[in-house]
């Protein structure tokens, strides 16, 4: 059953991300919008510190805003970084060879 639902998770994530993309024409917002919201949504990181558990970095954002615990945000931010990073460059080796 995890692994049905992390498959619905990253298939509905691209699909949001291929329609915020979608609503853009210039190729340079493009490219960072969809690599923003991608990486937005597919960045996973540790529930919370020490624990062995995995969740959407989105959920734990979340639950850290209502929490007013900005710890939290704080130690999202690298995998975040890092998503968005390494699908801007995927994103234009891709759109490299399309074109």
């Amino acid at each position: 059953m995890i692994y049905f639902f992390w498959s619905f998770y990253f298939i509905l994530s691209i699909l949001i991300s291929y329609f915020i993309r979608k609503l853009f024409r210039k190729r340079f917002y493009k490219t960072i919008f969809y690599s923003v919201s991608l990486g937005f949504f597919l960045t996973i990181w540790f529930s919370y510190p020490g624990s062995k558990n995995l969740s959407p970095a989105f959920s734990i954002f979340l639950i850290d805003l209502m929490q007013g615990d900005t710890e939290g945000i704080n130690r999202l931010l690298r995998p975040f970084i890092s998503c968005v990073f390494v699908i801007i460059i995927l994103d234009l080796i891709v759109s490299r060879f399309k074109s």
